[in-house]
């Protein structure tokens, strides 16, 4: 056979294969009554046998991009005609997913050619995790529906763990074929970061998931994934979910919590990622335990979940940091970074330790008792906790950095200031409301549905703006000791 009659024959065949793929999906919706989704999912299985077959007919050439291109305007066309009863939602709608399917299919196939030919098997990885990650999960979670708690809005337990399962293997078996030479903590990290590509994704999760991967692929394979990012997106799938299931975040606010911890985590490394994580889980163990003893003895109320600006606010100054110790390498910015997110930390333990006392908590500038919940008042117990917090957390860094007792000691009690700093800014400049109709205290502007007067501070000082000015001002201190 020669060269020209065996790319006519791919063409035919993958053209052939698809064909027969789509009929088969709709075959099973229409005549076998199975549902949309799952008809759906098996043609998405299905078509994973695309890559395979282009790379044994055309190996690494310009006609594995055409293939795509080709797959691309087809399935524009069978979306926006409503050609195929079998890939639309449930609902009705258009499945906009299948053209991200197409696209991000056909970009990773341009990249892989012309740009980095050499490494192709990766388009593959990134492929196959989307094609069977992606469509396996929601078959898995119909199957075990009955033992499968939804976690973050629609990702259930069983379907998410079969995208990391699935993507990892993924990874195992094109390592040994190719001859890649994964590390089995990469390999699992493939799997990983498909889960929160899953997991975050929402409608675009055919583009997240593709482009991530492959882009992550390639990052590893030029030296710039450090084996401590590796082993965080390891851990954070586990750590996101079980925040959705306890609505601890929003949405939005638990992307950004990984997004953080990412960064972080290539920042500084494995100090970085062992510091931020192990505060994290510390702070929702003590502020779980706290909330049920409160209950006991307090009027419960409904608990709202931290917001996006929350998480912003108590991030943004520990991430700067990390940055300028990353591009300058100078201690004194990761020392900063440390002292501003034990500071945080600190705070809410606090606060939620605080809640538990028996008094009222004081007013830290004039004195005076304050309703619980009330920004800028203090207690016994609270002060106690927040000092117990910062002498053994500070610990943390240090278990991967040189120990240094004056920087030790420095830090902690920097981390334990930021308390009483957070606690003056909250007494005098951040806003709070008195509700027209009950009378109540409150730090939003509206209370019973009605427009709360505002009786002290200003308005756009909010406990978000006081938690970013205590970590801006914590941090300054920490740089001004270290330089002096």
């Amino acid at each position: 056979m020669t060269e020209t009659q065996r790319i006519i024959l791919g063409y035919a065949v993958i053209t052939l294969y698809v064909l027969a793929v789509i009929f088969f999906g709709e075959f099973l919706h229409k005549k076998c009554k199975v549902e949309k989704v799952l008809a759906r999912k098996i043609e998405h299985i299905l078509t994973g046998a695309c890559w395979l077959l282009g790379y044994l007919f055309f190996g690494v050439t310009y006609h594995n991009v055409l293939i795509n291109g080709l797959a691309f305007i087809a399935l524009i066309l069978i979306t926006q005609l409503r050609l195929m009863e079998s890939v639309e939602h449930s609902d009705g709608k258009k499945n906009c997913g299948l053209i991200f399917f197409g696209l991000s299919t056909f970009i990773v196939a341009a990249i892989g050619v012309f740009v980095f030919p050499d490494l192709y098997p990766y388009a593959g990885i990134a492929y196959y995790c989307l094609t069977l990650g992606d469509g396996l999960a929601p078959m898995v979670a119909k199957l075990l529906k009955k033992n499968n708690p939804k976690l973050l809005g629609e990702k259930s337990l069983w379907g998410c763990s079969t995208v990391f399962i699935v993507c990892s293997l993924t990874a195992l078996v094109f390592s040994l074929c190719f001859g890649l030479q994964l590390s089995p903590l990469f390999i699992l990290s493939v799997g990983g970061l498909s889960t929160i590509c899953e997991v975050f994704g929402g409608k675009a999760d055919n583009l997240a998931l593709n482009f991530l991967v492959y882009a992550y692929l390639i990052l590893y394979h030029f030296g710039f994934i450090p084996d401590a990012v590796a082993l965080m997106l390891v851990i954070t799938p586990s750590l996101a979910l079980l925040v959705g299931y306890k609505k601890s975040l929003t949405f939005w606010a638990n992307l950004l919590a990984v997004i953080y911890l990412g960064l972080i985590t290539y920042f500084v490394g494995y100090a970085g990622f062992t510091t931020v994580c192990t505060l994290f889980v510390l702070e929702a163990v003590v502020s779980h335990f706290a909330k049920g003893i409160a209950a006991k003895t307090q009027p419960k109320g409904k608990q709202q979940p931290r917001q996006f600006k929350q998480i912003f606010a108590n991030s943004i100054v520990c991430l700067v940091f990390a940055f300028l110790y990353y591009v300058f390498k100078r201690p004194v910015y990761e020392y900063a970074a440390y002292t501003a997110v034990l500071a945080e930390f600190c705070d809410s333990i606090a606060s939620d330790v605080g809640k538990l006392s028996k008094k009222a908590p004081i007013d830290i500038l004039k004195g005076k008792p304050l309703p619980v919940g009330i920004s800028g008042g203090i207690s016994l117990l609270g002060t106690v906790a927040a000092i117990a917090a910062a002498f053994s957390t500070t610990l943390l860094p240090f278990i991967f950095l040189p120990f240094n007792l004056k920087v030790y000691l420095w830090i902690a009690a920097l981390a334990f200031g930021g308390t009483l700093i957070d606690s003056v800014l909250g007494s005098a400049v951040q806003a709070l409301y008195q509700c027209p109709i009950c009378n109540h205290l409150a730090e939003k502007s509206t209370h019973c549905d009605t427009p709360a007067v505002l009786v002290k501070g200003w308005k756009i000082i909010d406990n978000s703006a006081v938690n970013l000015l205590s970590g801006i001002i914590i941090a300054l201190i920490s740089l001004l000791f270290v330089f002096i």
